[in-house]
């Protein structure tokens, strides 16, 4: 897996937060279907729970709005987020830092996160950390993205992340928590041009482009191929690939 600079999402993600919420359509859809999930497969009761990466409080919001809770924690590396969180409710604690590497508090009976695992530096050894902050029976509930997602751009550029399929992950978890319920889907969205494209991905932090090393001639071209192999009807097409995750620890 490729390295992941964490100070270069902290300041992607800072300059990000007020257009993320107008740009990040599909991050949205995914918190409230992560809930639904959730309340479905696992019920909507839970003592202590943990948030990791709530960034601007979508997933927060869902959760105050739909469980039953005692203590709520949250988490996000940019120290920013407190701020829309606690406009949310004053019941819930903030906690900065990289969730990797500060230390968390045990006894969570729900741990939940969307759109964040993806840039774990050492997912796997996370994961273990994460095991070891929960309840046995407790409930591990994340969504990330399969190989697939922004497949338009890994296929016109070198510039991706490395996901994780869902068969690795479920290889990962295996000695510290069962599935509940997984599962993939598609949504694509449709833009004007190529230009729109790259616009959406910075607006939403992930900027997996580094445009300042790009020539007129690379953006030229790619603005080019992006019309050729990926237009629809007068637009152009970007493809999310969602996973969803509902797990018990053993």
């Amino acid at each position: 897996m490729q390295a992941i600079d964490k100070e270069l999402i902290k300041k992607r993600f800072q300059r990000s937060l007020k257009t993320y919420d107008d740009e990040a359509i599909v991050q949205k859809g995914m918190a409230s279907s992560l809930i639904d999930l959730l309340t479905g497969n696992a019920g909507n009761k839970f003592n202590k729970i943990l948030e990791i990466g709530c960034g601007t409080g979508n997933l927060t919001r869902q959760i105050v709005h739909n469980l039953d809770f005692q203590e709520f924690i949250t988490n996000d590396i940019v120290e920013e987020s407190d701020k829309y969180v606690q406009n949310i409710s004053d019941r819930i604690l903030f906690t900065p830092g990289d969730a990797e590497t500060i230390d968390l508090s045990a006894g969570f009976d729900l741990i939940v996160s969307n759109a964040s695992f993806q840039w774990m530096s050492d997912l796997p050894e996370f994961l273990k950390k994460l095991h070891s902050c929960i309840n046995k029976d407790g409930i591990l509930a994340f969504t990330s993205f399969s190989p697939d997602n922004f497949g338009e751009i890994s296929q016109l550029t070198d510039c991706k992340l490395d996901y994780y399929s869902q068969l690795e992950l479920i290889y990962l978890i295996n000695d510290y928590f069962e599935p509940i319920y997984i599962n993939n889907e598609k949504e694509i969205l449709s833009f004007n041009s190529p230009l729109e494209v790259l616009e959406h991905v910075k607006q939403i932090g992930v900027n997996a482009l580094n445009l300042k090393f790009w020539t007129k001639k690379d953006l030229n071209e790619f603005q080019i191929n992006y019309v050729k192999y990926f237009s629809d009807n007068g637009k152009v097409n970007l493809t999310y690939c969602p996973d969803y995750y509902i797990l018990k620890a053993k």
